[in-house]
């Protein structure tokens, strides 16, 4: 009798736990996007599109630079910061 009750306990006590896991990744992924924290990923790879393209003049057919620009906005989508490396 003892057995079944732990047994029964620890089945309860391991679903909510599941349970409440997959309630807070979704509820993090869902204010994530609220947020728009995905535009700004299109954001900056538009920008990577549009430096690869401005940096390709037949002028400078030797020289090649890589950086990467990373572009901080908030939930509007304005900028706040702008990183170079």
């Amino acid at each position: 009798m003892k057995n079944s009750v732990k047994k029964i306990t620890a089945a309860a006590l391991c679903t909510v736990l599941i349970a409440g896991s997959v309630g807070i990744t979704a509820f993090a992924e869902n204010k994530a996007d609220s947020k728009g924290e995905s535009a700004s990923v299109t954001e900056v790879e538009e920008a990577k599109t549009t430096a690869k393209s401005s940096s390709s003049d037949k002028s400078l057919s030797g020289v090649s630079k890589d950086e990467t620009v990373y572009v901080l906005v908030d939930a509007e989508g304005k900028t706040k910061k702008i990183i170079i490396k």
